[in-house]
Order: structure tokens, then C-alpha cells, then sequence
């Protein structure tokens, strides 16, 4: 191990190469602490929410995690047509996209946030009330989710325009 950091360490690296170096170690680095992090969180989040409480906050996790398709393609379709205009330097095309996608998708989480809101507000009432914590934790879980949904597209962007 410290022959091979002894011969990277003497590599020069310039231009695009040092670039593409640095989106590589980051990206390894993020992808390091996304699969570290839940090793972390898990038995933090089950002492502090307790049985029930970790379980619904597991399942509001698993239904978004399973909910981010929806974004309906726009974001991928945003990627390429974003990418498209700013080669053909059509700065105007690409602002037009890039609103467009981000009212879409704002429409789509106002909606699902109405039809979250209306759900919450039968659901509680129904609610043993021991479990209204519960409930509300739920809810919390779904409105970020939604209120993020629209701000995802920053990536397709970021990524259309490299």
C-alpha cells in the first residue's frame, strides 16, 4: 500500500486530467459517507424514535426513496435538452428548459402536497392517540420529500452544463 501512495503521490497530474482526478475522489468520497451514513443514523434514529416511531419513519423513507421516479423523466429529459442548447449556444433555449422543468415539477409536488395534506388531515383524526406522533412524523417525511423534489433538478443542470 505505501509503494502504490508512494507512486501516485509522485504523479503530476494538469489540465482536464486534474479535473476528472477531483470529480473522481469526490465522487468516491460521497459515495463513501452515503453508505457510511446509515450505519451512523440507524441505531441513533431507533433510540430517539422508538420501536413504532423508527418504523414509521423507515416507511415514509422507503415510500420516497421508491417516489423519486417521480419526476416523470423531465429531469433526464432536462439533461440532454439543457445539454443540447448550451452546445449549439442557445443560452435562451436553455433557461426556457430549465424553467419549464422546474414549474412542472413544482405543479407536480404543489398537487401531491394538497392530496398529502388532505391525507394527513383524515388520517390524524383517525389516529389512536398514541400514535399521533406517529402521523406527523409521516407527514414531515412526505412534505420535505416534496419541497425537495422540484430542487433535484439542480444536478441535471449542473450536469448539462460541464
Amino acid at each position: 500500500m505505501k509503494t502504490l501512495l508512494a507512486k501516485l503521490s509522485g504523479l503530476k497530474v494538469d489540465g482536464p486530467a486534474r479535473i476528472l482526478l477531483a470529480g473522481i475522489s469526490a465522487g468516491l468520497i460521497g459515495r463513501m459517507v452515503a453508505l457510511g451514513a446509515p450505519l451512523v443514523a440507524t441505531p441513533v434514529l431507533y433510540r430517539y424514535f422508538g420501536d413504532a416511531g423508527f418504523g414509521v419513519w423507515i416507511t415514509a423513507i422507503s415510500i420516497t426513496s421508491i417516489a423519486v421516479s417521480l419526476d416523470l423523466g423531465i429531469g433526464s429529459s432536462l439533461l440532454t435538452r439543457t445539454a443540447n442548447a448550451y452546445n449549439a449556444k442557445d443560452t435562451d433555449g436553455a433557461r426556457r428548459y430549465i424553467a419549464s422543468a422546474y414549474g412542472v415539477l413544482a405543479a407536480v409536488a404543489l398537487g401531491l402536497g394538497c392530496l398529502s395534506t388532505l391525507a394527513f388531515i383524515v388520517f390524524r383524526g383517525m389516529a389512536d392517540p398514541t400514535q399521533v406522533a406517529n402521523v406527523d412524523l409521516f407527514f414531515a417525511v412526505v412534505m420535505t420529500f416534496l419541497i425537495g423534489l422540484p430542487a433535484a433538478l439542480i444536478h441535471q443542470v449542473v450536469y448539462a452544463v460541464q
